[in-house]
């Protein structure tokens, strides 16, 4: 019967991936501080490994029992942040955002939220940083795992070691495939499925089928440990949100933690006994209630101030998650761990049942009843209706077969001569040029994708890009194909050059053969696949006009004037001219150098900022903005309408001149 007892630096070990966690979702370094989710599901195979195959030497396994000790060690802790989380946000989250709460507590409770978060990661879902429970994807792919993982054990017991070790390689090499496939095809789906990520449990796993390190010289055993931590440390370090991950890339943290793990099985280290020491054992036993705490407290305070944090509230956010993770360690995981004497298995379990359904029943009611939108008056209720821009989204067979969808009259006796192509700032005017069309008498075609560029042959960081350069061609196509004499792209420019205003640079573009990832090149490829769209139009003599990108907010316009009226606070005013022009000065100088190529360039700025260089984000009845950088339908009609009408105009005015020479 194989050895296998507890392990304080383990526990250590912990501590360092929780930190790095907690530290890079605060904002206070670590731009690769994610990997530590990858360091727990290496520590997390180690050890259920280890368990199960001690178990089934000795000959008492049982899946029921596993199981039940899986319900224990993570239900308890989970189900109360999770009803702490629902009650919270029922005093602060506006009426829609507590219905996505609602359903993604759903998701949690089956063990599904990873699924949840990959099907709701798209633009119109909400900013990732505002939802309480998205940090609970890392806790469904340990559950999903170890739904199936010990019936795996078992079945490879009866067979031998070799057998057994080649087997959950063969499937961990399958898992990896996957992941590195996945990440450059279909990246929001492979950082939060299993398939994509049992590789980096396995690695764990695989650990427990290794021998023990007793031939390793001290200072063999020292190396391997100092190499392991500088593994972890310097993806943390390094890695930030352009990196392709998980990937290839995560084998950085999941083989240093694995390293860790080996050179300290027999004697500690020097680096094993500072993780086995008493202050980094005491952080490790707390690392899940830190997990599961840190981030609903991080989302509340950001949603309540409207802004990303400063670091002065970045750690405040963390003193809070560290106090309400020891109440959580001490009277909630510590007393559940274990059964009191004469106590069955059933009746925690029983209790994880009942608490199941009860979250269930609770987040329906939130979802029937509008986010219990009743909370709020019908003025404030009138300020929260910010229109969802149009997600209608094209696909390349759509644009192919010519069913890219139209707005305006609608006559389809007459060919339409104008097109709008974009992502989701396209979204934005949909309702905008319906109005102007019509008013018009003209038909225009809507060809948008959120996320994707109007741009040819571009490349683009965390996009399915075979997807896009095909979406891109396809709009191309259907331009030549069907006569179409105006074009108009509509994007939000900046964020492919310069990343997200709160420093994320997860959709710059990129040069395709370098794969560079840096506002510098971002900006060298945007204006190169620009010149390359636009000549390529008026190659066939199409007109082409780029509209600027709206003003930017700091934090979600609608929250903070809610905000205002609820709590009877000064009344919120947008972001600054000067903000706005240092954000977009690196596009826009990329636009206005088409100026003398003959593209009209569309400037939405003068009508969308006050005598005082505010941008305009309320109309004293309705919020004109969906979030911090989409106006809504209704904020673009208030706003844009300046801008887009003299296009409108030259098009029919064109269209009728047309007619009479015909």
């Amino acid at each position: 019967m194989r050895e296998f007892k507890y392990r304080a630096d383990i526990d250590g070990l912990r501590a360092v991936a929780v930190t790095l966690v907690l530290l890079f979702h605060a904002g206070l370094g670590f731009e690769g501080g994610y990997i530590g989710v990858d360091v727990f599901f290496v520590i997390s195979g180690f050890l259920i490994t280890g368990l199960v195959l001690k178990e089934l030497d000795a000959g008492h396994f049982r899946l029921s029992t596993f199981w039940a000790r899986r319900v224990r060690r993570i239900l308890p802790a989970s189900t109360v942040m999770t009803v702490v989380t629902l009650v919270v946000a029922a005093v602060l989250l506006l009426p829609i955002d507590y219905s996505h709460l609602s359903k993604s507590a759903i998701a949690q409770q089956l063990m599904l939220s990873n699924v949840y978060f990959w099907r709701h990661s798209g633009y119109f879902d909400g900013s990732a940083e505002l939802k309480p429970l998205l940090h609970t994807w890392s806790l469904a792919v340990e559950e999903q795992f170890y739904l199936g993982y010990p019936l795996l054990l078992i079945v490879l017991h009866r067979f031998s070691t070799r057998a057994r070790v080649l087997t959950l390689l063969g499937i961990a090499a399958i898992s990896f495939a996957a992941s590195e496939w996945g990440v450059r095809h279909f990246p929001n789906a492979t950082f939060y499925l299993l398939p994509a990520r049992a590789w980096e449990l396995l690695i764990g796993g695989l650990l427990c089928f290794m021998p023990a390190p007793t031939r390793l010289l001290k200072w063999q055993s020292n190396l391997l440990s100092l190499t392991g931590l500088v593994g972890v440390i310097a993806a943390a370090c390094l890695f930030t949100s352009t990196t392709r991950f998980p990937g290839a890339a995560a084998l950085l943290p999941c083989l240093g933690a694995a390293l860790l793990i080996y050179s300290n099985g027999i004697h500690l280290s020097p680096i094993g006994k500072l993780l086995a020491s008493k202050p980094m054992v005491f952080v490790g036993l707390l690392s899940y209630s830190l997990y599961l705490w840190h981030w609903p407290v991080l989302v509340f305070m950001r949603y309540w101030l409207g802004t990303e944090l400063t670091a002065t509230q970045g750690l405040t956010a963390l003193a809070a998650s560290v106090l309400l993770a020891y109440l959580s360690w001490r009277f909630v995981e510590t007393p559940m761990r274990k059964l009191r004497s004469g106590q069955s298995e059933m009746v925690p379990c029983t209790a994880a049942v009942c608490s199941t359904f009860a979250i269930i029943a609770a987040s329906v009611a939130v979802i029937m009843t509008s986010g219990f939108s009743n909370r709020f008056s019908k003025e404030t209720l009138e300020i929260a209706k910010t229109d969802l821009p149009s997600s209608w989204t094209g696909t390349a067979v759509m644009a192919d077969n010519g069913s890219l969808p139209l707005v305006g009259q609608g006559d389809t006796s007459q060919r339409p001569r104008l097109l709008f192509w974009g992502d989701s700032h396209l979204g934005s005017v949909v309702g905008l040029c319906d109005d102007l069309a019509r008013d018009y008498g003209i038909t225009a075609v809507i060809a948008g994708h959120p996320g994707f560029p109007p741009l040819l042959e571009a490349w683009c960081v965390q996009r399915d890009n075979e997807e896009l350069l095909q979406w891109n061609q396809a709009v191309r196509r259907y331009v030549r194909d069907h006569g179409i004499s105006d074009v108009v792209l509509i994007s939000r420019w900046s964020i492919y050059v310069d990343g997200r205003s709160n420093g994320d640079k997860d959709m710059l573009l990129v040069d395709r053969e370098t794969d560079i990832r840096t506002p510098d090149f971002a900006a060298k490829a945007l204006k190169a696949s620009i010149q390359r769209t636009v000549g390529s139009l008026q190659q066939d003599d199409v007109r082409v006009w780029i509209m600027k990108q709206v003003p930017e907010q700091t934090g979600n316009p609608t929250q903070k004037i809610l905000f205002s009226k609820i709590f009877g606070i000064p009344t919120p005013v947008g972001s600054s001219s000067t903000n706005n022009r240092d954000r977009h000065q690196n596009a826009e100088r990329v636009i206005e150098s088409l100026a003398a190529t003959d593209v009209r360039i569309l400037d939405p700025n003068p009508f969308c900022f006050d005598t005082a260089g505010n941008s305009i984000i309320f109309d004293g009845t309705r919020s004109l903005y969906f979030d911090d950088n989409h106006l809504s339908a209704h904020g673009a009609r208030h706003l844009l309408r300046s801008t887009l009408e003299p296009l409108f105009a030259e098009v029919s005015r064109q269209v009728r001149q047309e007619v009479v020479t015909d």
